[in-house]
């Protein structure tokens, strides 16, 4: 499968991420801070709307779907996603 690559801010605009906060510039979109809950969490939701923040050799980066490996945090969207998606993250 190819991966679609977005920028954050288009990502954000199209996908919605469940937020903590008002607007991402002031506040992170992290739903839950430890793994056990994001785990859980992840296994509750379409898997087509949880998204993994990884840590990789060229930054941070999102991608679509539920990760294990290098997983910093997980996101939850209000929309789906159709395809492999991977948004750097700055």
């Amino acid at each position: 499968m190819e991966v679609v690559q977005v920028s954050y801010e288009d990502w954000e605009k199209q996908y919605q991420p469940i937020m903590k906060g008002e607007s991402l510039k002031d506040f992170h979109p992290k739903i839950l801070e430890n793994k056990k809950d994001q785990n859980t969490l992840a296994k509750a939701v379409k898997e087509n709307k949880v998204w993994t923040l990884v840590d990789t050799d060229e930054g941070l980066v999102i991608i679509s779907g539920f990760h294990f490996v290098n997983r910093i945090d997980v996101y939850i969207t209000e929309k789906p996603f159709k395809e492999e998606i991977e948004i750097n993250y700055e």
